[in-house]
Protein backbone atom coordinates (compact mmCIF):
# COMPACT_ATOMS: atom_id res chain seq x y z
CA UNK A 1 0.00 0.00 0.00
CA UNK A 2 1.32 3.45 -0.90
CA UNK A 3 2.20 5.72 1.98
CA UNK A 4 0.94 9.28 1.89
CA UNK A 5 3.48 12.06 2.14
CA UNK A 6 2.66 15.22 4.04
CA UNK A 7 3.99 18.26 2.23
CA UNK A 8 5.90 20.77 4.35
CA UNK A 9 4.24 24.15 4.57
CA UNK A 10 7.43 25.93 3.54
CA UNK A 11 10.62 24.60 1.96
CA UNK A 12 13.90 26.38 1.30
CA UNK A 13 16.65 25.28 -1.11
CA UNK A 14 19.99 24.28 0.45
CA UNK A 15 23.17 22.90 -1.08
CA UNK A 16 24.66 19.70 0.30
CA UNK A 17 27.83 18.17 -1.19
CA UNK A 18 27.36 20.06 -4.42
CA UNK A 19 23.69 19.15 -4.88
CA UNK A 20 20.52 21.00 -3.87
CA UNK A 21 17.65 19.83 -1.68
CA UNK A 22 15.05 21.57 0.49
CA UNK A 23 14.62 22.04 4.22
CA UNK A 24 11.54 23.10 6.18
CA UNK A 25 11.40 26.00 8.63
CA UNK A 26 12.92 23.81 11.40
CA UNK A 27 15.98 22.96 9.32
CA UNK A 28 14.86 19.38 8.60
CA UNK A 29 15.73 18.09 5.14
CA UNK A 30 12.33 17.34 3.56
CA UNK A 31 13.39 16.96 -0.08
CA UNK A 32 16.72 15.13 -0.54
CA UNK A 33 19.66 16.96 -2.09
CA UNK A 34 19.63 15.29 -5.50
CA UNK A 35 19.26 18.26 -7.86
CA UNK A 36 21.98 20.03 -9.83
CA UNK A 37 20.31 23.35 -9.03
CA UNK A 38 16.99 24.63 -7.72
CA UNK A 39 15.10 27.85 -7.04
CA UNK A 40 12.83 28.76 -4.12
CA UNK A 41 9.19 27.64 -4.18
CA UNK A 42 6.70 30.06 -5.69
CA UNK A 43 2.99 29.35 -5.86
CA UNK A 44 3.62 25.82 -4.58
CA UNK A 45 6.20 24.78 -7.22
CA UNK A 46 9.97 25.14 -7.52
CA UNK A 47 12.11 25.08 -10.63
CA UNK A 48 14.84 22.42 -10.34
CA UNK A 49 17.55 21.19 -12.67
CA UNK A 50 18.40 17.57 -13.37
CA UNK A 51 21.58 17.44 -15.42
CA UNK A 52 21.24 20.23 -17.99
CA UNK A 53 17.43 20.52 -18.10
CA UNK A 54 14.90 22.19 -15.83
CA UNK A 55 11.50 21.11 -14.57
CA UNK A 56 9.24 21.85 -11.58
CA UNK A 57 8.82 20.10 -8.24
CA UNK A 58 5.91 20.12 -5.83
CA UNK A 59 6.38 20.33 -2.07
CA UNK A 60 6.78 16.56 -1.76
CA UNK A 61 9.77 16.61 -4.12
CA UNK A 62 7.84 14.99 -6.98
CA UNK A 63 8.25 16.23 -10.53
CA UNK A 64 5.01 18.00 -11.43
CA UNK A 65 6.59 19.20 -14.67
CA UNK A 66 9.34 16.78 -15.80
CA UNK A 67 12.69 18.35 -16.77
CA UNK A 68 12.53 19.46 -20.41
CA UNK A 69 13.69 23.09 -20.55
CA UNK A 70 17.01 24.86 -21.03
CA UNK A 71 16.00 27.49 -18.48
CA UNK A 72 13.08 28.02 -16.12
CA UNK A 73 11.81 30.85 -13.94
CA UNK A 74 9.57 30.94 -10.84
CA UNK A 75 5.80 30.85 -11.19
CA UNK A 76 3.97 34.19 -11.13
CA UNK A 77 0.28 34.74 -11.81
CA UNK A 78 -0.04 30.98 -12.35
CA UNK A 79 2.47 30.89 -15.21
CA UNK A 80 6.21 30.24 -15.41
CA UNK A 81 8.54 31.52 -18.10
CA UNK A 82 10.59 28.74 -19.70
CA UNK A 83 13.20 28.60 -22.47
CA UNK A 84 13.94 25.89 -25.01
CA UNK A 85 16.17 26.09 -28.07
CA UNK A 86 16.69 29.80 -27.53
CA UNK A 87 13.00 30.73 -27.52
CA UNK A 88 10.91 31.72 -24.51
CA UNK A 89 7.28 31.05 -23.61
CA UNK A 90 5.29 30.12 -20.52
CA UNK A 91 3.68 27.03 -19.02
CA UNK A 92 0.86 26.49 -16.55
CA UNK A 93 1.11 24.54 -13.32
CA UNK A 94 0.18 21.35 -15.20
CA UNK A 95 3.17 21.78 -17.51
CA UNK A 96 1.03 22.53 -20.54
CA UNK A 97 2.29 25.32 -22.79
CA UNK A 98 0.11 28.40 -22.23
CA UNK A 99 2.26 30.87 -24.16
CA UNK A 100 4.03 29.44 -27.24
CA UNK A 101 7.82 29.37 -27.07
CA UNK A 102 8.31 31.88 -29.87
CA UNK A 103 9.68 34.98 -28.12
CA UNK A 104 13.30 36.16 -28.12
CA UNK A 105 12.97 37.05 -24.44
CA UNK A 106 10.19 36.98 -21.88
CA UNK A 107 9.91 38.19 -18.29
CA UNK A 108 7.53 37.02 -15.54
CA UNK A 109 3.83 37.83 -15.63
CA UNK A 110 2.48 40.53 -13.33
CA UNK A 111 -1.17 41.59 -13.43
CA UNK A 112 -1.68 39.05 -16.27
CA UNK A 113 0.75 40.85 -18.60
CA UNK A 114 4.40 40.04 -19.32
CA UNK A 115 7.22 41.99 -20.98
CA UNK A 116 8.19 40.22 -24.21
CA UNK A 117 10.83 40.88 -26.84
CA UNK A 118 10.58 40.26 -30.55
CA UNK A 119 13.81 41.14 -32.33
CA UNK A 120 15.24 44.28 -30.76
CA UNK A 121 12.04 45.72 -29.30
CA UNK A 122 9.95 45.07 -26.22
CA UNK A 123 6.20 45.13 -25.68
CA UNK A 124 3.67 43.24 -23.54
CA UNK A 125 1.72 40.02 -24.09
CA UNK A 126 -1.29 38.55 -22.32
CA UNK A 127 -1.55 35.05 -20.85
CA UNK A 128 -2.30 33.55 -24.28
CA UNK A 129 0.80 35.06 -25.88
CA UNK A 130 -1.08 37.72 -27.84
CA UNK A 131 0.40 41.20 -28.09
CA UNK A 132 -1.51 43.68 -25.93
CA UNK A 133 1.08 46.43 -26.33
CA UNK A 134 3.07 46.12 -29.54
CA UNK A 135 6.88 45.80 -29.30
CA UNK A 136 8.20 49.30 -29.88
CA UNK A 137 10.34 50.07 -26.83
CA UNK A 138 14.05 49.69 -26.20
CA UNK A 139 13.20 48.12 -22.83
CA UNK A 140 10.21 47.63 -20.55
CA UNK A 141 9.54 46.43 -17.01
CA UNK A 142 6.67 44.46 -15.47
CA UNK A 143 3.38 46.07 -14.50
CA UNK A 144 3.00 47.06 -10.87
CA UNK A 145 -0.24 48.52 -9.57
CA UNK A 146 -1.51 48.92 -13.11
CA UNK A 147 1.45 50.89 -14.45
CA UNK A 148 4.68 49.84 -16.16
CA UNK A 149 7.97 51.55 -16.94
CA UNK A 150 9.16 51.78 -20.52
CA UNK A 151 12.15 53.50 -22.08
CA UNK A 152 13.33 54.62 -25.49
CA UNK A 153 16.81 55.13 -24.07
CA UNK A 154 16.38 58.79 -23.16
CA UNK A 155 13.46 58.86 -20.72
CA UNK A 156 11.78 56.45 -18.33
CA UNK A 157 8.02 56.75 -18.85
CA UNK A 158 4.98 55.16 -17.23
CA UNK A 159 2.22 53.61 -19.35
CA UNK A 160 -1.13 52.03 -18.50
CA UNK A 161 -2.37 48.58 -19.50
CA UNK A 162 -3.51 49.87 -22.88
CA UNK A 163 -0.07 51.28 -23.62
CA UNK A 164 -1.16 54.87 -23.17
CA UNK A 165 1.03 57.46 -21.41
CA UNK A 166 0.15 57.56 -17.71
CA UNK A 167 -0.24 60.65 -15.56
CA UNK A 168 2.86 59.63 -13.59
CA UNK A 169 4.79 60.99 -16.58
CA UNK A 170 8.36 60.62 -17.86
CA UNK A 171 11.60 61.09 -15.93
CA UNK A 172 15.35 60.68 -16.45
CA UNK A 173 15.05 57.52 -14.34
CA UNK A 174 12.37 55.90 -12.18
CA UNK A 175 11.47 52.81 -10.18
CA UNK A 176 8.34 50.68 -10.13
CA UNK A 177 5.19 51.73 -8.30
CA UNK A 178 4.74 50.18 -4.87
CA UNK A 179 2.15 51.11 -2.26
CA UNK A 180 0.99 53.98 -4.46
CA UNK A 181 4.35 55.67 -5.02
CA UNK A 182 7.33 55.44 -7.37
CA UNK A 183 10.85 56.74 -6.92
CA UNK A 184 11.82 59.20 -9.68
CA UNK A 185 14.95 61.11 -10.55
CA UNK A 186 14.56 64.89 -10.81
CA UNK A 187 17.79 66.58 -11.80
CA UNK A 188 20.41 64.67 -9.84
CA UNK A 189 18.22 63.83 -6.83
CA UNK A 190 15.50 61.29 -6.11
CA UNK A 191 12.01 61.77 -4.74
CA UNK A 192 8.64 60.03 -5.05
CA UNK A 193 5.56 60.69 -7.19
CA UNK A 194 2.03 59.40 -6.81
CA UNK A 195 -0.01 57.90 -9.66
CA UNK A 196 -1.10 61.38 -10.72
CA UNK A 197 2.53 62.48 -11.14
CA UNK A 198 2.52 64.73 -8.07
CA UNK A 199 5.87 64.90 -6.28
CA UNK A 200 4.84 63.79 -2.79
CA UNK A 201 8.33 63.23 -1.38
CA UNK A 202 10.80 65.99 -2.24
CA UNK A 203 13.67 65.07 -4.55
CA UNK A 204 16.48 65.53 -2.04
CA UNK A 205 17.98 62.01 -1.91
CA UNK A 206 21.02 60.67 -3.76
CA UNK A 207 19.31 57.27 -4.15
CA UNK A 208 15.91 55.78 -3.39
CA UNK A 209 14.16 52.41 -3.39
CA UNK A 210 10.55 51.25 -3.55
CA UNK A 211 8.12 51.45 -0.63
CA UNK A 212 7.74 48.27 1.39
CA UNK A 213 5.57 47.90 4.48
CA UNK A 214 5.04 51.66 4.54
CA UNK A 215 8.70 52.69 4.43
CA UNK A 216 11.10 53.46 1.57
CA UNK A 217 14.87 53.20 1.85
CA UNK A 218 16.68 56.41 0.84
CA UNK A 219 20.32 57.47 0.73
CA UNK A 220 21.50 60.82 2.04
CA UNK A 221 24.88 62.32 2.80
CA UNK A 222 25.11 60.33 6.06
CA UNK A 223 24.13 57.00 4.51
CA UNK A 224 20.95 54.97 4.09
CA UNK A 225 17.78 55.29 6.17
CA UNK A 226 14.01 55.29 5.59
CA UNK A 227 11.20 57.75 4.90
CA UNK A 228 7.43 57.43 5.21
CA UNK A 229 4.79 58.27 2.59
CA UNK A 230 4.74 61.98 3.50
CA UNK A 231 8.51 62.16 3.14
CA UNK A 232 9.12 62.20 6.88
CA UNK A 233 12.36 60.56 8.02
CA UNK A 234 11.34 57.54 10.11
CA UNK A 235 14.79 55.99 10.55
CA UNK A 236 17.68 58.42 10.22
CA UNK A 237 20.22 57.71 7.45
CA UNK A 238 23.38 56.15 8.89
CA UNK A 239 23.94 52.77 7.26
CA UNK A 240 26.33 51.73 4.48
CA UNK A 241 23.42 50.04 2.72
CA UNK A 242 20.09 48.47 3.63
CA UNK A 243 17.43 46.07 2.37
CA UNK A 244 13.67 46.52 2.14
CA UNK A 245 11.43 45.87 5.12
CA UNK A 246 9.94 42.39 5.08
CA UNK A 247 7.92 40.84 7.90
CA UNK A 248 8.72 43.88 10.05
CA UNK A 249 12.51 43.65 9.77
CA UNK A 250 15.12 45.06 7.39
CA UNK A 251 18.73 44.07 6.82
CA UNK A 252 21.31 46.81 7.46
CA UNK A 253 25.05 46.99 6.88
CA UNK A 254 27.35 49.18 8.92
CA UNK A 255 31.15 49.03 8.76
CA UNK A 256 30.83 46.08 6.41
CA UNK A 257 28.81 43.91 8.81
CA UNK A 258 25.11 43.01 8.43
CA UNK A 259 22.32 42.76 11.00
CA UNK A 260 18.59 43.63 11.19
CA UNK A 261 16.52 46.50 12.57
CA UNK A 262 12.82 46.77 13.34
CA UNK A 263 10.44 49.48 12.12
CA UNK A 264 11.42 51.77 14.99
CA UNK A 265 15.07 51.53 13.95
CA UNK A 266 15.97 49.42 16.97
CA UNK A 267 18.44 46.55 16.65
CA UNK A 268 16.40 43.38 16.22
CA UNK A 269 19.25 41.01 15.32
CA UNK A 270 22.77 42.27 16.12
CA UNK A 271 25.21 42.76 13.28
CA UNK A 272 27.47 39.80 12.71
CA UNK A 273 26.92 38.55 9.17
CA UNK A 274 28.84 38.98 5.92
CA UNK A 275 25.57 39.15 3.93
CA UNK A 276 21.85 39.16 4.75
CA UNK A 277 18.60 38.88 2.79
CA UNK A 278 14.95 39.79 3.50
CA UNK A 279 12.83 37.51 5.68
CA UNK A 280 10.45 35.12 3.96
CA UNK A 281 8.04 32.94 5.93
CA UNK A 282 9.92 33.72 9.13
CA UNK A 283 13.41 32.83 7.87
CA UNK A 284 16.27 34.74 6.22
CA UNK A 285 19.38 33.59 4.43
CA UNK A 286 22.61 35.02 5.82
CA UNK A 287 26.26 34.40 5.08
CA UNK A 288 29.14 33.90 7.47
CA UNK A 289 32.74 33.23 6.45
CA UNK A 290 31.60 32.63 2.89
CA UNK A 291 29.00 30.02 3.84
CA UNK A 292 25.18 30.48 3.78
CA UNK A 293 22.87 29.67 6.65
CA UNK A 294 19.30 30.33 7.78
CA UNK A 295 18.17 32.30 10.83
CA UNK A 296 14.78 32.91 12.40
CA UNK A 297 13.37 36.29 13.41
CA UNK A 298 15.18 36.14 16.75
CA UNK A 299 18.52 35.58 15.05
CA UNK A 300 18.77 31.92 16.09
CA UNK A 301 20.29 29.48 13.63
CA UNK A 302 17.81 27.23 11.89
CA UNK A 303 20.56 25.98 9.60
CA UNK A 304 24.09 26.92 10.64
CA UNK A 305 26.68 27.67 7.93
Amino acid sequence: MAHSVTAPLVAFPVRRDGLVGFIDRTGRLVIPATFADAQPFREGLAAARAGDVWGYLNLTGTWTVPPAFDDAHPFSDGLAVVVRDGKAGAIGRDGEVAVPLVFDDLRPFQDDLAPARAGQHWGFIDTTGSWVIQPSWEDVWSFHEGLARVTDGDQMCFIDREGRPAAAGCHPDAGDFAEGFAAVLAGDRWGYVDRGGKLVVAAVWSNARRFSEGYAAVQGDAGWGWVGPQGQVVIAPRYDTVGDFSEGLAAVRLDGVWGYVDRAGNVAIPRGFDAATPFLAGLATVELAGKPGLIDRKGAWVLAP
